[in-house]
C-alpha cells in the first residue's frame, strides 16, 4: 500500500500560481511511474499463480487486518473506527478509508502541485506520501516509521540549520523514533476506558502541517529565506 501513497509525489506536474501556468512533463513523469511499477507488477504474476492470495490482499490492505477490532494504530482511520466500535455506531471501514484519503491525501497533493519552491521536491513529496499513508491507512503501526525515519533525517539534514521548518520536524521526529513505543504500552493499560492512541496521530499533523507549509508559503522568514 505504501507504494500507492508514494506513486502521485513521482509526477512531474506543477502549478506556477505567479504566472498561472500548469507546467507537466509527461516523458520523466512516464518513466518515473515505469520505474516504479515494473516491480510492482511482478506481484501481479504472483497473484495470477495463486488467486486467493489477490482476496486476501484486498480484504488485508483495504478492508483492515481486523477492522472490527480494537488496535493500538495511530492513524487517523483507525481513531475513526476505534470510535465507532467502542461507542457501537455502525460503519463502513473502507468508506472512512476513502473519505479520509480524499481529505488528507487530497490536500497533501494539491499542495505538492502548488508548491512555490522546487528544491528537494522529490524528497518533501515523498516524506509527504508517507505521511499521508500512516495517517489514513487502516494498520500504522511503529515499524511502519522506519519508512518516515529515513526521509525525515535527510529532510532535517537538507534544510539550513536555523531553518523554522525545522521546529515543526524534529519533535515529530524525536517523538516517533524515542517515545512513540511508551505510547503503545500507555494504550494497553487504558484501552477499556480510551481505546485511542492518538498521540502519534497529533505529530504526524504536526509533520503534515509543516510539509504542506514548505510547499504553500510564498515567503517563509528570515531564517528560512535559504530554502527558497
Amino acid at each position: 500500500p505504501t507504494s500507492f501513497f508514494l506513486i502521485p509525489f513521482l509526477l512531474v506536474i506543477h502549478f506556477d500560481m505567479s504566472t498561472k501556468k500548469l507546467k507537466i512533463d509527461f516523458s520523466t513523469s512516464v518513466l518515473r511511474l515505469v520505474g516504479v511499477l515494473i516491480p510492482v507488477l511482478l506481484n501481479f504474476a504472483l497473484f495470477a499463480v495463486y488467486p486467493k492470495l489477490w482476496s486476501d490482499f484486498l480484504s488485508t490492505n483495504f478492508t483492515g487486518s481486523n477492522p472490527l477490532a480494537l488496535n493500538f494504530s495511530f492513524s487517523l482511520t483507525k481513531l475513526v473506527t476505534n470510535f465507532c466500535y467502542f461507542f457501537n455506531i455502525p460503519f463502513n471501514q473502507l468508506i472512512v478509508l476513502i473519505v479520509l484519503v480524499g481529505l488528507v491525501g487530497g490536500l497533501g497533493f494539491f499542495s505538492y502541485i502548488l508548491r512555490r519552491r522546487d528544491k528537494n521536491y522529490i524528497l518533501f513529496g515523498y516524506t509527504t506520501g508517507m505521511t499521508i499513508m500512516l495517517l489514513t491507512y487502516f494498520d500504522s503501526w511503529d515499524h511502519h516509521l522506519l519508512n518516515l525515519t529515513p526521509l525525515l533525517i535527510i529532510t532535517l539534514f537538507s534544510l539550513p540549520r536555523r531553518a523554522k521548518l525545522i521546529d515543526y520536524i524534529k519533535p515529530s521526529f524525536f517523538f516517533f523514533n524515542f517515545f512513540d513505543i511508551l505510547f503503545v504500552g500507555v494504550w494497553f493499560l487504558t484501552y477499556p476506558l480510551f481505546p485511542y492512541n492518538f498521540v502519534g496521530t497529533f505529530f504526524l499533523f504536526v509533520l503534515f502541517y509543516s510539509l504542506t507549509r514548505y510547499f504553500l508559503v510564498k515567503r517563509l522568514k528570515t531564517e528560512e529565506v535559504k530554502l527558497q
